[in-house]
């Protein structure tokens, strides 16, 4: 009889373990969530694209939330509960300077939601006319604050001047740092070396990678980015040029503030 007391406690003692070790652990969930915008400068009118991937193998979505500023945004509904692939859209109508997005993706095994920001940039868009060497317009601009300057002013002013504006017959239309040697600036003792290039897409990204001093055979169309040596970056559109040295290129200049 003791013998069978034994035993069958043991066994309790077993069953319990067994049930102990037995239990569901909690399943980690693997969901992975993605934003990535078409470009990262806007101005207002433009249409940002948020591109929202929220992807799992071993859980649910059941909601997802897109907001800027506080205020949602009409997003797509779930449909694939293991694969959303969509597209957000807002049409920019903001001031100067970033804007964010917040994407809040709730899932069944996850107690809190999965959640990620993305900014981008809004700017606003100045027409500046640069003159060639013996147009009367100015040559030379700041390139935050935009201002302009002749010859005699820059001169003046030469901490201030960011970029300068020259035409040759073997370079065409050339726009740079004063510290390049494409300009020659007789007795500046002070000649920012800020960098500009030509980018393929209008990101924060691209600007930083610019690591030229000057663009030459410019053409209408051509989009430039350019990294002040106070850290002001910026993208430059031109819009029009009219050849030769008295002839004078309209820019459109976009800061990011």
């Amino acid at each position: 009889m003791k013998n069978f007391v034994k035993l069958s406690f043991a066994m309790m003692i077993l069953a319990s373990v067994i049930g102990f070790f037995s239990c569901d652990e909690p399943i980690v969930s693997d969901l992975e969530l993605t934003l990535s915008t078409d470009k990262s400068v806007y101005v207002n009118g433009d249409t940002v694209k948020i591109s929202i991937e929220a992807v799992t193998t071993n859980d649910k979505i059941t909601g997802l939330v897109v907001v800027k500023g506080g205020n949602p945004l009409v997003a797509p509904s779930v449909t694939d509960d293991q694969n959303y692939k969509e597209t957000v859209n807002y049409v920019v109508n903001d001031a100067d300077g970033e804007i964010e997005f917040t994407v809040t993706v709730n899932s069944e095994n996850n107690i809190d939601p999965v959640v990620k920001t993305i900014k981008v940039n809004v700017v606003t868009s100045v027409e500046v006319t640069l003159g060639a060497s013996t147009s009367p317009l100015p040559s030379f601009v700041n390139g935050t604050t935009l201002t302009t300057y002749t010859a005699v002013q820059a001169f003046a002013n030469q901490a201030s001047v960011d970029l300068v504006y020259t035409w040759s017959a073997s370079d065409g239309a050339i726009i740079g740092a004063p510290s390049d040697a494409s300009f020659t600036l007789a007795n500046w003792t002070t000649k920012n070396a800020t960098k500009i290039g030509r980018i393929t897409e209008k990101t924060i990204a691209a600007i930083d990678a610019v690591n030229t001093y000057a663009v030459k055979n410019l053409v209408v169309g051509d989009v430039m980015g350019y990294v002040t040596v106070s850290g002001t970056k910026g993208i430059v559109i031109v819009k029009n040029i009219v050849v030769n040295s008295d002839g004078n290129v309209t820019y459109t200049f976009q800061v990011i503030k």
